[in-house]
């Protein structure tokens, strides 16, 4: 899934590949528990939420 970049806190904390504007959450089916890609998600939304937008590359 390609989503806007995050700050670098969380796609650092979540090991997402990202390149200029764009992240990169890959996703396999064989987890049962949705726990960590909820949380993977809860923390993408939030810090979206408070910016405008985010270069990665500019901070790599």
């Amino acid at each position: 899934m390609v989503i806007p970049c995050p700050s670098k806190n969380i796609w650092q904390k979540h090991n997402l590949a990202v390149s200029g504007n764009q992240a990169h959450l890959i996703m396999l089916p064989h987890h049962k528990d949705t726990h960590q890609i909820d949380s993977v998600i809860m923390d993408i939304v939030n810090d979206l939420q408070n910016q405008s937008s985010f270069d990665c590359d500019s901070d790599l």
